[in-house]
């Protein structure tokens, strides 16, 4: 009981300190406009206020504004460090019998899918070593045209790890279906815990494991793709995937231009 209440204390101090972080950004932005570019007093904790008049104070970081750039730079990227969403990536072979849009392959169909998921929101497992995670985004390539997944939430990435045969397991789980698609393999470089993956590249390829009426529905796909064999080999890999969101780094770039711009002003005035 000890151990979960400590759990708890811990989950809760990292939420704390998630929200906190989330209001970094526009505060270094207010001060920034108010205090070192209007002049007007800080409204700065106490503390932080006497640390920044060791420093100098407000005009001293108006002849630098690039330090409160940096700031803001530093803050946006500690914000997304810990919650960067990771890839499957996974290549492999599909038997002549699985079908797309209802017709079947009736060849070997070479495919390759990447499956992105949040590392830090596992949805768990039966035993120790046996991880889930909800996919947010699932694209698959077959026959050179890439295929985008209807519903990715439908879809789970698998990760099993050492712990439950000695080998690792990386694949997908249709949850419409309760059935799977993967492959194990014997290696991982560097190893990883299915509860805390990590970039990483699976080898040594063991088996294909394929549970029947495999399904995912892809846009503009009637039938979408069935999944009813699987040919090996098979290879996967684990990778960072993700940076911050393109409306994010506009809104960045704005407020770095913004800071710019008004240090050339200032530059210009004090010139004349």
């Amino acid at each position: 009981m000890t151990g979960v209440k400590l759990i708890f204390v811990l989950a809760t101090a990292c939420v704390i300190l998630a929200a906190l972080a989330s209001l970094v950004d526009p505060l270094i932005i207010r001060f920034t406009l108010d205090s070192v570019l209007a002049k007007k007093s800080s409204a700065l904790p106490p503390p932080l206020d006497s640390i920044l008049a060791r420093l100098g104070g407000a005009s001293y970081l108006a002849r630098n504004l690039w330090l409160c750039g940096l700031a803001l730079l530093g803050a946006v990227a500690n914000s997304h460090a810990a919650a960067i969403p990771m890839t499957l990536n996974y290549s492999g072979t599909f038997g002549p019998t699985t079908t797309l849009g209802g017709s079947p392959f009736e060849v070997a169909t070479p495919f390759s899918f990447a499956a992105t998921f949040n590392p830090d929101a596992p949805l768990g497992g039966p035993i120790p070593g046996w991880q889930q995670f909800s996919a947010t985004s699932f694209t698959i390539l077959i026959n050179s045209t890439t295929y985008t997944a209807t519903t990715p939430s439908a879809l789970n990435v698998l990760l099993w790890d050492t712990r439950i045969t000695g080998n690792y397991v990386a694949g997908l789980v249709d949850t419409a279906h309760s059935s799977m698609m993967g492959s194990v393999f014997s290696g991982a470089t560097p190893p990883f815990l299915a509860d805390t993956p990590a970039p990483t590249v699976f080898s040594d390829f063991i088996e294909s494991s394929l549970a029947a009426d495999f399904q995912i529905a892809l846009v503009g796909v009637p039938g979408g793709l069935v999944v009813n064999d699987l040919v090996d080999p098979a290879a996967a890999s684990l990778s960072l995937s993700a940076v911050p969101e393109p409306s994010e780094w506009t809104a960045i770039s704005f407020a770095v231009i913004g800071l710019a711009y008004a240090a050339k002003r200032r530059l210009t005035k004090a010139a004349h």
